[in-house]
């Protein structure tokens, strides 16, 4: 610009002098037409120089628009940049977070793998016994299948026996119940007016023939006497035929006869004694027993009819359910039929599963290197976190930086673009006035003679 401005000031004292060298006269026409002629070609120059100049400078000014353009976009996205950093630490925090989550996860897999490798085996040798199971329990529904019809026509039989002993009860047993009952009381009521008739004639004879040879047994009530006759009878009839095993008896029932049997002088009349009183037990034990026996007879009797009639009633109720129950045995038998037609299936899908868990079983190694591996890796992913987050801290604190520049970069740029317009505005002005000297050094030159 100082150039230009003393540019102009040589060229207007040149002019003035041209102007008093023309005033002053011809003489001097032909030196001033050749400095004319050099003021003009020189002044040509300068005026294409300006020229140039002016354009070069709204280049520069065209320049200094693209780059406050381009700044404006590069701001922007230094503050985007720095907004998308504090969004991208946020996550990175996260991630970093999830990552010691996972390592931590991966140490418990790691340590587990012991426990996972031993629960596989013991799975594995389940399944070997899973399916030695699977191949007897098929075998048994084989069986049962195979057996099943004949059990299903034992039902058959079972329940039409129960419908043919139910007609026969209720045509021949429970129609005879009254008379048979009748009948075992008529019996109970006879022996026992027997019982009281030899009870009459032999107790108290009974009763005083062991006191008198010393009895030692309770013979309080009839039932124990009972008992007392028979033990002394067989007891007696045992000691008659010589078998000293049976004196102990004898001398709890008689023991003052023992002595008297051993004796030769009374030997004989003791014996007639212990027979007669033999004879006496003897009936009056039968018929105790024989009056007890019917008394149970006729309860038993009772019992059996009542029974009877129970059982009639209960085998009525069985028979409602012999339908039931065949058409049971039809659907058991098609279950059956369903399992049996499985088995096949089910011994193949046992054998594949035994098969599966053997070979999970040999990967386990495989799998336990793979897990050692991923927790190796996150472990290092891991020991990184603070030195990535550190990292990112540093580029936001940076880009946080730029942005905080940023006004201070635009009001830069701004004055430069200002100030490079204002520029372009001056050299085109001095173009324009080269351009008016130019002219008016071209009528100088004229004016002289010149070309």
């Amino acid at each position: 610009m100082t150039k230009t401005i003393k540019l102009w000031q040589g060229l207007l004292i040149t002019l003035i002098v041209a102007v008093v060298l023309v005033a002053a006269g011809l003489f001097y026409v032909s030196k001033l037409r050749d400095g004319a002629q050099q003021l003009y070609d020189g002044a040509q120059k300068l005026s294409d120089g300006s020229g140039q100049v002016a354009d070069g400078l709204k280049s520069v000014d065209d320049g200094h628009t693209s780059l406050k353009d381009g700044l404006t976009t590069y701001t922007g996205g230094v503050a985007t940049v720095n907004d998308g950093l504090g969004t991208l630490q946020g996550g990175l925090v996260q991630y970093t977070d999830g990552v010691s989550q996972v390592n931590n996860g991966m140490l418990q897999l790691k340590n587990s793998i012991p426990a996972l490798s031993r629960g596989v085996k013991q799975l594995y040798n389940g399944s070997v016994s899973a399916k030695n199971g699977v191949k007897q329990y098929t075998d048994g529904v084989a069986q049962l299948y195979a057996g099943f019809p004949t059990a299903q026509k034992g039902v058959a039989d079972y329940t039409q026996g129960i419908a043919d002993i139910k007609a026969g009860m209720d045509a021949q047993l429970l129609t005879n119940n009254g008379k048979l009952t009748a009948g075992a009381k008529q019996v109970a009521d006879g022996n026992e007016q027997l019982f009281k008739s030899v009870s009459d004639n032999y107790k108290t004879q009974i009763v005083d023939g062991f006191t008198a040879f010393g009895n030692t047994a309770d013979i309080s009530d009839d039932a124990k006497l009972s008992d007392a006759c028979g033990e002394f009878v067989k007891a007696l009839t045992a000691y008659s035929a010589d078998d000293i095993s049976a004196e102990p008896t004898l001398q709890k029932y008689v023991p003052s006869a023992v002595n008297a049997l051993k004796s030769q002088a009374t030997a004989q009349q003791t014996r007639d004694a212990l027979t007669k009183l033999a004879t006496g037990a003897t009936l009056f034990n039968a018929t105790y027993r024989l009056f007890v026996g019917s008394a149970q007879v006729a309860s038993g009797v009772t019992d059996y009819t009542n029974g009877a009639s129970a059982i009639s009633g209960y085998l009525g109720e069985a028979t409602k359910n012999n339908a039931a129950l065949n058409s049971g045995m039809a659907t058991i038998y098609g279950g059956l039929s369903q399992l049996y037609a499985n088995n096949k299936a089910l011994n193949s899908g046992m054998a594949q599963l035994s098969d599966g868990l053997k070979q999970l079983n040999s990967n386990v190694p495989t799998m336990s290197s793979g897990i050692n591996q991923l927790y190796g890796g996150t472990s290092q992913l891991t020991a990184n976190n603070a030195a990535m987050l550190s990292g990112l801290q540093q580029l936001k604190d940076g880009t946080q930086k730029l942005t905080d520049n940023n006004a201070s970069l635009m009001d830069g740029v701004g004055q430069l673009s200002d100030g490079s317009g204002k520029l372009v505005d001056g050299s085109k002005q001095v173009s324009d006035g080269m351009n008016t000297l130019t002219g008016g050094i071209y009528t100088l030159l004229k004016g002289v003679g010149g070309k």
